[in-house]
């Protein structure tokens, strides 16, 4: 049976709310890199919780991961590890003589290889005719959101969480995120305040309920 904390909605809150004010929490519009995905995931036993961001992005002309890790028992919530997944992503992007695009090479020191098809680019709504790499990457953030991410077990390392009796609790598609960059904070949020429930309450998140969600990468474009 799991062990219920109701005082653990509020703390959660509070925490993500005092790391956003502090913009110590994942800023997609963020003035210093061009957004491509992210991702979310939560972790629970019956006595710790964890959040977990993975805000994928280009730097300085790398391709990054962004962890951002909230939890009862980490030393220092917010930003854990900014991670390089490539040194140089316009090479891992190759056009194929078939007319479809190839990722291709290493994400993270391992091999991988992905194609995308015109319907992968026009799904994602960008630019079919001129393709750069940050659209390519943005087309497969849509079409696979695992493609760019680091897996639980190397998310629960970065966060110095690996021997924690952690197991993945929720792990939602969709979400409302908090425009961080414009003063909105976590709290305001209704799909992270049903996260914060959910790890409180032990019960499961109502994945099948209707979410308003606001992470297409349209929106977070900084002009």
């Amino acid at each position: 049976m799991t062990t219920a904390h109701e005082d653990w909605e509020r703390d959660i809150l509070a925490q993500l709310d005092v790391q956003a004010r502090r913009y110590d929490f994942p800023i997609l519009n963020n003035i210093y890199h061009d957004f491509v995905g992210i991702d979310l995931r939560s972790f629970r036993s019956d006595d710790e919780w964890l959040i977990v961001f993975q805000l994928i992005n280009i730097t300085n002309g790398k391709l990054m991961n962004d962890v951002y890790g909230f939890g009862n028992r980490l030393a220092q919530p917010g930003m854990q590890q900014g991670i390089t997944c490539a040194d140089d992503p316009h090479a891992l992007v190759e056009q194929a003589a078939d007319g479809q695009l190839r990722i291709a090479g290493e994400l993270y020191g391992r091999k991988v290889e992905h194609e995308l098809t015109i319907d992968d680019l026009r799904r994602a709504k960008v630019e079919v005719d001129d393709v750069d790499a940050l659209a390519a990457l943005r087309a497969l953030a849509v079409r696979s959101q695992s493609a760019l991410m680091l897996d639980d077990q190397a998310l629960l390392a970065v966060c110095g969480r690996s021997e924690a009796p952690l197991l993945q609790w929720a792990h939602p598609a969709t979400w409302f995120h908090p425009d961080v960059a414009g003063d909105e904070l976590p709290s305001s949020s209704e799909s992270l305040v049903e996260l914060a429930q959910s790890l409180a309450r032990g019960t499961a998140l109502r994945s099948s309920s209707p979410r308003e969600t606001n992470l297409e990468w349209q929106r977070w474009v900084v002009e």
